[in-house]
């Protein structure tokens, strides 16, 4: 995957920056309760999200698990007739109030197909990463980073290795509701062909928190 690969530093020090937005049980650095009581009324217990590009969408769900948890799904469609989804679960926390920092991992699992001349089909289990800062601002916001990565001995079908990453600014216009603005790259490595890339350019979208 050398396409792939002359592209990691870039991606990685987007991650060193600061995909979701950070669950608002975190944003307190509260200490976890080993009861692990229900997030509050004024908490999401979901979320439902969709991102937008020029020619592309995701539209993208989750629901909150323990211990500071999520499992996110996602379906991805493009004006070239190629298709992806996702299933990730993730965790998530801040290790000190002082540093405004939220890091996160998760493992997913992507299939896929691209379109080609003779469509191409797969997919991969991969490894997430994610940090986000929170900035002082009047209205809670962060710039956010994700990356998620898929080698060969991971992947499957017509694959032979994934990359999906993304920096955004997010804005929450309240505890229920986030805006973002940012870019995103999905790039499928297919077996006796070139790097696919499925998606590359700014998108912009919201999640509404139920």
């Amino acid at each position: 995957m050398p396409q792939l690969s002359a592209r990691l530093p870039v991606l990685l020090a987007g991650l060193a920056l600061s995909s979701c937005a950070v669950p608002p049980a975190l944003q307190d650095n509260a200490p976890v309760d080993l009861q692990d009581p229900p997030p509050s009324e004024e908490e999401p217990r979901a979320r439902l999200g969709l991102a937008l590009s020029t020619d592309a969408a995701w539209l993208t769900t989750g629901a909150r698990l323990r211990q500071s948890g999520w499992m996110t799904f996602e379906l991805f469609g493009s004006d070239d007739d190629d298709y992806a989804g996702n299933v990730t679960l993730l965790r998530m926390g801040r290790a000190s109030t002082e540093l405004p920092l939220h890091l996160g991992v998760g493992i997913s699992f992507y299939g896929y197909k691209v379109e080609l001349d003779d469509d191409a089909t797969g997919g991969a289990l991969a490894l997430r990463g994610l940090a986000a800062y929170e900035l002082s601002t009047a209205f809670p916001s962060r710039v956010a980073a994700e990356l998620t990565l898929a080698p060969d001995v991971s992947s499957f079908g017509e694959g032979e290795g994934l990359l999906d990453g993304s920096v955004r600014f997010e804005f929450d216009v309240s505890t229920f509701a986030t805006a973002f603005l940012g870019y995103r790259r999905l790039e499928i490595d297919v077996e006796d062909d070139s790097d696919q890339t499925l998606e590359e350019g700014i998108h912009f979208g919201v999640l509404i928190g139920y």
